[in-house]
């Protein structure tokens, strides 16, 4: 069975915080959080035992519904000792037990190098790593007004209150006096474009999500919560409205929770429409040259270039003071690579010798 990691503190222990920012970035896509079980068996032991087995079974699928890419045909599950092989190891985020009963909360670090062998041998489309992160700005609108930094604001709540994991991290501001100076309520209603960038700006952001929520009663008096979100930035995605009724006996914070996992995964489908290599694809070349200012901007733009998803190597052909001409094998169409390098901060410009490259990361660090 995996090691069993108790306590987050065992992790500077291990060495895991002195990994690099972007590998860390990348193995965060094969992480599963607030994988739940609830297990009754002969004795509280035996009940122990078969949760973390079906624990492991439970986020693997979870996993392979994060990376595979829509439309794709289903992964066979492997054996549970297939699986177990995979685990790199299992946190108990927090437990509770009877007699004969146990429940429990985990997260599941699998093996990137062994979820891609799996995932290389089955033909099918993936992405393996995140996108930069996206801030999401959470307006409620109703009976009550305009909501954004207002306490209690429920759209926000439920924002707030999902798992960190998943292919695109989202940013949800609490509304710290410089959040609240940088944008208000009407700014962010009216997509002030200025206002929002630097709001994504403080947090560490490029791209930015305005998903405004409307509460209105449906034909049946239940609540009816209509989203519209608007994606701000060069690599923003575009996810339009969608509906979301409440069931009879939901509450509207039930509501509200179910609507924002179904915007969060409809920008998740649009980063791997987006990111993933289609089966069987070969790798092509693409020249570019990338501007720098200093060694230290190379470095780090080598390491972002390094770390997309479609590139699979960075051939270095010269360095100088002000340029690094680059080789990227790259596997997607062009326009994907193109976007991924957008996400990844990059200004674009088409050159006589190859593709421009322009880091602007600036302070907007991921």
């Amino acid at each position: 069975m995996p090691r069993i990691i108790l306590a987050l503190a065992l992790f500077a222990a291990l060495g895991l915080a002195a990994a690099p920012a972007v590998a860390q970035t990348a193995d965060q896509a094969f992480s599963v959080s607030d994988v739940q079980v609830d297990v009754t068996a002969a004795n509280a032991m035996q009940a122990r035992e078969k949760a973390f087995d079906d624990v492991q079974r439970l986020a693997f699928r979870r996993l392979m519904d994060r990376l595979v890419a829509s439309g794709q045909k289903r992964v066979p599950e492997p054996s549970a000792r297939d699986i177990q092989s995979m685990v790199r190891d299992v946190i108990v985020e927090s437990e509770k037990s009877s007699a004969v009963r146990y429940i429990a909360s985990f997260t599941v670090r699998f093996k990137p190098e062994s979820i891609r062998a799996l995932l290389d041998g089955t033909g099918v489309s993936y992405v393996d790593s995140r996108r930069p992160p996206l801030l999401v700005v959470p307006v409620l609108t109703g009976a009550e007004g305009p909501l954004l930094w207002d306490d209690p604001n429920p759209w926000r709540e439920a924002w707030a209150r999902r798992p960190v994991d998943g292919l695109v991290p989202f940013i949800v501001p609490t509304g710290e006096l410089e959040d609240v100076t940088l944008v208000s309520t009407r700014q962010a209603i009216a997509r002030d474009n200025a206002a929002l960038t630097a709001l994504a700006r403080r947090h560490g952001a490029r791209d930015v999500l305005v998903s405004i929520a409307t509460v209105t009663t449906g034909p049946d008096t239940l609540p009816l919560v209509t989203v519209q979100t608007t994606g701000i930035g060069p690599a923003a995605p575009r996810l339009g409205t969608l509906k979301v009724a409440a069931k009879a006996g939901e509450t509207l914070p039930t509501v509200l929770q179910r609507a924002a996992d179904a915007v969060a995964e409809a920008a998740a489908n649009a980063h791997k429409q987006l990111a993933a290599v289609p089966a069987g694809q070969e790798a092509g070349a693409i020249n570019a040259v990338v501007a720098i200012s200093s060694m230290k901007e190379w470095l780090q733009a080598r390491q972002r270039l390094s770390a997309l998803p479609l590139i699979q190597r960075v051939e270095v052909v010269s360095v100088s003071r002000e340029e690094a001409v680059v080789i990227l094998h790259a596997s997607g169409a062009m326009p994907q690579v193109e976007q991924v390098l957008m996400q990844a901060g990059f200004v674009l410009t088409p050159g006589e010798t190859g593709l421009q490259l322009r880091p602007s990361f600036g302070s907007a660090q991921r």
